[in-house]
């Protein structure tokens, strides 16, 4: 969002290559494409996490970084499988 997006590629770059090898959250992922404006990617992502039931999904809610994606039906629908009260 602050137009560095080579350094969010990069970004993107490195938690794909460690989430070879290690455990990275679907939310970190979300949050480097909501920085780059792809909502899509980052509601796929944030997909994932519902099917993952991870706990750092719990977060989206309130979180002021999902504030790009917060007004999509889509991230509205995750809400409501997720059972956050509105």
């Amino acid at each position: 969002m602050t137009g560095q997006r080579e350094r969010a590629r990069a970004i993107l770059a490195r938690l794909t290559n460690i989430s070879g090898s290690k455990y990275v959250s679907v939310v970190d992922f979300a949050i480097v494409h909501i920085g780059l404006g792809e909502k899509a990617k980052a509601l796929e992502w944030l997909d994932r996490g519902i099917e993952e039931h991870g706990s750092e999904m719990m977060l989206i809610k309130t979180d002021p970084r999902f504030d790009l994606v917060r007004s999509e039906p889509r991230f509205k629908r995750l809400l409501q499988v997720m059972n956050f009260p509105n």
